[in-house]
């Protein structure tokens, strides 16, 4: 496993002289890249990091076959300073076995690091771990009012750009590319691929869980995208409801359009992008809790998908946000969906017969709407927003 660690630099609003003069950091060990926040500053130890990952390609097991990069949520911190808690090399990215955790939170098993007991190890992933949460002091001298806001507005769009530089490395590099994210990893993977910019560079399969980016930066950026995608959506999910579409972006009123969440709602129907963008040829939304979905599913691979956490294997499990990849049945299948030959987007997409999409009639279209432009990006806008939300939506 290739381990790459990003860190911020300096926790203030955009509009700060400490904001701008600062340079976010991603490292490999000693290979250190440095991100200016600044977009006319370049970038510096690009060709550490390059060799870097060159140098773990070069070992890599399984060399025929995709590099697995794994993109995990909001509320980790992999600085040695946070502890084993929150460090998701010692959760997710974590080898499982006596010193690590249940092998049904861990990924290193779907992307075939290791085995469920931890052994038969290999080199397959790229375990990219960045730091999703923030102190009071962090998120309160970037004018948030709780972490979720800083690490969902902030912290994401800056990480996206390693990301990014990630990606054009292995496309340089010839190495195709299949993304698992979860979460906030979803908002990330999706900015990132907005960074990038044009084109698909070596994107080959992603899989994306239970995603607390919003539909429309999705719909925008992933209009017309080649890469295959599997949405994974769950209308179970409690920290959705409660979290991504109520906290994220205290611009996006909840309930409104802008809020909802990819998720809960997914790119929408199909029919609702005639004739203003190109619909993702590749992308299928795949709703968990639907009984039509899993009863496919089990006629169509033997697999028993879920929506909800039966035995509370994950600490916070009653909220169904971790079942996508912690029960047995979802974690057959997804290892399939990274490794099977012709069980992807692509394929999914084009079975006429396999329901797509959330459960209820109404769905909400995408397409078209753009990401808004109202989310403050000033110290002071920031704390008038929050003053004036305070007893409303943010209440």
């Amino acid at each position: 496993m290739l381990k790459l660690l990003w860190t911020p630099a300096a926790a203030a609003a955009p509009d700060a002289d400490a904001y701008k003069r600062a340079a976010d950091t991603l490292s490999s060990g000693d290979a250190i890249l440095a991100v200016p926040r600044d977009r006319d500053t370049a970038f510096t130890g690009r060709d550490a990091l390059r060799q870097a990952i060159r140098d773990w390609l070069a070992r890599r097991s399984l060399s025929d076959q995709p590099v697995k990069l794994m993109l995990h949520g909001f509320d980790y911190d992999p600085r040695e300073a946070a502890g084993p808690d929150e460090d998701p090399y010692s959760l997710v990215y974590g080898y499982p076995g006596e010193a690590g955790p249940n092998h049904r939170l861990s990924w290193l098993p779907l992307v075939r690091e290791c085995d469920e007991a931890g052994r038969s190890r290999q080199e397959t992933a790229i375990a990219f771990a960045w730091v999703s949460t923030g102190s009071l002091t962090d998120y309160a001298g970037a004018g948030w009012g709780e972490p979720y806001q800083y690490a969902c507005v902030d912290l994401v769009c800056l990480a996206a750009r390693a990301v990014a530089e990630v990606l054009r490395i292995l496309a340089d590099e010839g190495a195709r590319v299949d993304v698992l994210a979860h979460s906030l990893g979803t908002r990330l993977f999706t900015q990132a691929v907005a960074a990038f910019g044009p084109g698909d560079g070596t994107l080959n399969n992603v899989v994306l869980l239970d995603g607390a980016e919003f539909s429309v930066d999705a719909a925008a950026t992933f209009a017309g995208r080649g890469f295959s995608v599997v949405n994974v959506t769950n209308e179970e999910d409690k920290v959705l409801v409660a979290g991504a579409e109520q906290l994220g972006d205290p611009s996006r009123l909840p309930g409104t359009i802008e809020a909802c969440s990819l998720g809960r709602y997914g790119l929408g129907t199909v029919q609702g992008w005639e004739g203003i963008a190109a619909y993702p040829p590749n992308w299928v939304d795949i709703a968990l809790d639907r009984q039509d979905v899993q009863a496919w599913f089990k006629a169509n691979g033997g697999y028993t998908l879920t929506a909800t956490d039966g035995d509370r294997v994950h600490p916070s499990g009653g909220l169904n946000h971790w079942a996508c990849y912690t029960e047995p049945g979802n974690r057959a299948w997804l290892t399939d969906l990274l490794w099977k030959p012709g069980c992807n987007g692509a394929a999914f997409a084009a079975i006429a017969g396999l329901p797509k999409g959330r459960r209820r009639a109404s769905q909400p279209v995408f397409a078209g709407v753009g990401i808004p432009g109202g989310t403050p990006m000033t110290m002071d806008a920031r704390i008038a927003l929050q003053r004036g939300n305070q007893g409303g939506a943010m209440g």
